[in-house]
């Protein structure tokens, strides 16, 4: 019987992963290099963005730091202020749960509270926002969603995750629990997840 409801942020709760990779790739062309966006989604959806800077970099031979993950961070932000937006049809999904709920995140808690406060989704969380960074282990690692189930005093087996990338699938998976894999895209859906394509259908089955 599920218990409690684990969310992840970025793609999932807020259209916010396209903004990142916009961000990426203008940093990126000021500095010469050219990539494609939705190449970028494939390949890095959810991953711990220090890491996908310090892969990229290498591979173009060029400096990312924390100088440029300054400045992506900063025009995201400014891109997010106009267009961030909540997935569509997540605002009824929380407003119909019952369950304890939480977000577990890769990013940064400062972002996960600035997505979801200009969304207008923080009430639904208040302060059950998990970072990555305050456990120090990234998705795939389930860690993070091991930590989140501890807070909400549930078993993992008892917990079920939403997520929209594999990283973060394949945690979720990992941790023992049950995965659901929003998939709008229709991507591969990673093993052991249920695919579903839009939030309309979430609520009917987490009650499955």
């Amino acid at each position: 019987m599920i218990e409690a409801v684990i969310f992840d942020c970025d793609g999932t709760l807020v259209d916010s992963e396209r903004l990142c990779f916009q961000a990426l790739v203008e940093g990126l062309a000021a500095r010469g290099v050219t990539v494609d966006a939705d190449a970028l989604d494939q390949q890095y959806a959810g991953c711990n963005l220090e890491g996908v800077l310090r892969e990229l970099g290498e591979r173009h031979g060029v400096e990312l730091g924390e100088a440029f993950l300054a400045s992506m961070s900063a025009r995201e932000r400014e891109i997010a202020r106009t267009e961030l937006r909540p997935i569509d049809g997540v605002e009824a999904v929380l407003a119909g749960l019952t369950l304890p709920r939480c977000v577990a995140s890769n990013a940064p808690l400062e972002k996960m509270r600035f997505s979801l406060g200009h969304t207008g989704l923080l009430p639904h969380f208040g302060e059950a926002l998990h970072s990555a960074y305050c456990v120090q282990a990234w998705k795939p690692d389930p860690t993070l969603f091991l930590h989140a189930a501890r807070a909400l005093g549930v078993r993992p087996e008892a917990c079920v995750v939403v997520e929209d990338s594999v990283v973060g699938a394949t945690a979720g998976v990992s941790a023992g629990m049950r995965t659901l894999f929003y998939n709008p895209r229709e991507k591969a859906v990673p093993e052991g997840c249920e695919g579903f394509g839009h939030m309309a259908l979430l609520l009917e089955l987490i009650k499955a």
